[in-house]
């Protein structure tokens, strides 16, 4: 059996027998009804080649991101735009801060370049520190950073990205930011803003966590730098993002009431989650996403998939050894099964 992945993600639902996935971290609200009559709308011109361009896509993403047209190219996925732009940079010498995201690496390796790790430390929280600054020098050509991070949920400080932007513009480095996971967090400070000043930012975004499309595939990038766009856009195949992602990528754009109801009802689930599974002795990694990072001595994984339930097991993170796992966070009512089954495997704590 030829296997694509070359590193096992969350989600897979396909080769396992289960009756709930909590390896992937998605709106628990599922897809909004407005994405899915898009789609629906869009099987009338199926006919027709996609706009390459995706220029109505585009105009709406820039409206709400505040950003011109110009700045947004749009993938499918985010994980198709870190690969274009790995080969669009063809970087020879990249720092990654890690545990995180490993399509980064696995984007990189196809080119060649020299891959560097800054890891984040369990006992300073998983929190990116200032020393990082006394990292970076001109021997970097990339910096890709996750805010907030996966899998750990952590975010960095304002001021830290501040001074990561400036001295990456110094130095002549690119800053990679992924930002996927911010919608999620309450008070987080995006760069988008900062793009007009600084064409060295590259921020990776995608409408798969917030508003339940993963089975759409659709991401964006938002950067100034208009050449490096166009090199990313050479080195993806034309008509990459269907019309189908298209027009639910507008739709979605419309449905923010949709995906606030589900930040709020995250938030409350998150804490239930947390101060539980602490009661029980479990280590929990505070994070500020739609998602948890756990440390256990038991063997989480195979322990709930024999209850039914499909975890991350996140053993294969650069920076992470056996133990941590990573779960999401769901409807209330699926999050009581979980919590019910963490019951019944420390049922001796």
């Amino acid at each position: 059996m030829l296997l694509h992945q070359a590193n096992p993600h969350g989600g897979d639902v396909y080769r396992h027998k289960i009756r709930l996935d909590y390896s992937a971290n998605l709106n628990p609200f599922g897809t909004p009804p407005l994405v899915k009559e898009a789609i629906i709308k869009a099987s009338e011109c199926l006919y027709q080649y996609p706009d390459p361009y995706c220029e109505e896509l585009r105009k709406t993403i820039s409206i709400n991101e505040e950003v011109p047209m110009e700045y947004i190219l749009c993938g499918n996925g985010a994980a198709e735009l870190i690969y274009s732009y790995a080969a669009a940079t063809n970087p020879g010498k990249v720092l990654i801060v890690a545990p995180t995201f490993c399509e980064y690496a696995q984007s990189l390796y196809n080119q060649e370049a020299e891959i560097d790790y800054y890891y984040l430390k369990e006992e300073k929280g998983f929190l990116l520190s200032e020393d990082i600054l006394d990292k970076i020098n001109r021997d970097y050509d990339t910096v890709y950073l996750c805010n907030p991070n996966n899998p750990t949920g952590k975010c960095v400080p304002y001021a830290l990205l501040q001074k990561l932007l400036r001295k990456s513009r110094v130095l002549g480095i690119r800053l990679f930011v992924d930002e996927c996971f911010l919608e999620w967090v309450n008070g987080a400070a995006s760069l988008v803003r900062d793009c007009k000043e600084y064409p060295n930012l590259f921020i990776l975004k995608a409408f798969t966590k917030s508003y339940g499309m993963a089975g759409v595939r659709l991401g964006y990038a938002i950067c100034s730098n208009r050449e490096l766009l166009q090199r990313m856009s050479e080195a993806s195949q034309t008509w990459n993002v269907s019309t189908p992602a298209q027009f639910a990528g507008i739709a979605a754009c419309k449905c923010e009431d949709f995906f606030l109801q589900a930040k709020a009802h995250i938030e409350v689930e998150r804490n239930r989650i947390i101060n539980y599974l602490k009661s029980r002795n479990i280590t929990v990694i505070d994070g500020e996403a739609n998602f948890l990072l756990l440390k256990s001595d038991k063997n989480l994984y195979d322990e709930l998939l024999e209850l039914g339930i499909l975890i991350r097991d996140c053993s294969n993170f650069n920076g992470l050894s056996k133990g941590y796992y990573r779960i999401a966070i769901k409807m209330k009512e699926e999050n009581d099964l979980l919590l019910e089954a963490f019951s019944s495997i420390y049922k001796n704590v």
